[in-house]
């Protein structure tokens, strides 16, 4: 209802600024054009050498390549040293295996009780359960908007 009253008093208020339908045309071209223009001066358009600029900056950047190089030559070394230490401790040949062997039944063995305790904890509190797994995803979203958010650091 209040679509009809509008239309209505814009078609009193063309009426009365502009008596013929060519007019009332022109006009509303005009009305067109000059929000078109009104909506440019809250977002401008960036400067015409813009994608230049930004071009040049990045070519004139120095590439700190090596320092990645570098960092990522120490992780490889240590994870091989820590590699290295660990057959070492264990012996080689056989005893390895059974170190491999005795890890992995470690592993089950807790999987198993994990698994057994949740399922208990489901069973006798499964709404505290529930309200602090979801307020513990919402702090990690958070956490991680906040690190998207900041800028990257260069050195």
């Amino acid at each position: 209802m209040s679509d009809l009253n509008e239309e209505r008093e814009l078609a009193l208020l063309l009426g009365d600024l502009a008596p013929t339908d060519e007019a009332r045309l022109a006009l509303l071209e005009e009305h067109r054009q000059l929000e078109k223009d009104l909506f440019r001066l809250g977002d401008p358009l960036p400067p015409p050498n813009f994608v230049h600029q930004v071009l040049a900056r990045v070519e004139a950047r120095p590439v700190a390549v090596r320092v990645e190089v570098v960092s990522a030559a120490a992780i490889l070394a240590a994870a091989l040293a820590v590699a290295a230490t660990g057959i070492a401790w264990t012996g080689v040949g056989a005893s390895a295996g059974v170190e491999l062997a005795q890890f992995a039944v470690a592993a089950r063995e807790l999987a198993v009780g994990l698994g057994s305790g949740l399922g208990a904890l489901w069973r006798t509190a499964a709404g505290p359960m529930v309200a602090v797994l979801s307020m513990m995803l919402v702090a990690m979203l958070a956490t991680l908007r906040r690190l998207a958010v900041l800028p990257a650091r260069t050195r």
